[in-house]
């Protein structure tokens, strides 16, 4: 990967994940990534996690992740962004609803070697699953992933 300023790579995460090119997200994450959400009981680790996660995603609610700001602070990006979408397909065992809503957020993201290898994430789960008529408690529970938005 050629030699990226952190908010190219963090631009390209981002644009990226959106489209779900899985090729370029290998290139943008280090090997050891991680994920941390409170959308998620577990971190999500490494490459083929987060490409899992996108995968879900993607086949649930199509949605395009706007970056509203970007600040670095030595080998860190703090990242505000918002992504419109709609819940068009099965996500955590629940039927389309076929609403449209916006999920709001910022990401704490850590890059080492050129390569993201810590997320953050901080999102208003509630707000985003009320928008499509789901709740909280719509959701399973237990270890490892409980869902994603």
């Amino acid at each position: 990967m050629p030699n990226l300023k952190y908010e190219d790579i963090v631009r390209q995460y981002y644009e990226k994940a959106t489209e779900g090119d899985v090729a370029a997200i290998e290139e943008l994450l280090h090997p050891n990534f991680v994920l941390y959400s409170p959308i998620s009981n577990e971190p999500i680790r490494g490459i083929e996690g987060f490409k899992a996660m996108i995968a879900e995603y993607k086949g649930a609610t199509p949605f395009k992740v706007h970056v509203d700001e970007i600040t670095e602070d030595g080998d860190t990006a703090v990242v505000r962004w918002r992504a419109p979408f709609k819940h068009t397909g099965q996500l955590w065992g629940k039927p389309p609803t076929g609403k449209q809503g916006e999920i709001s957020g910022s990401d704490r993201i850590k890059i080492s070697e050129g390569k993201i290898i810590e997320v953050r994430n901080n999102v208003d789960l509630a707000a985003a699953l009320q928008q499509v008529g789901l709740s909280l408690g719509a959701l399973p529970s237990g270890p490892g992933l409980t869902g994603h938005l």
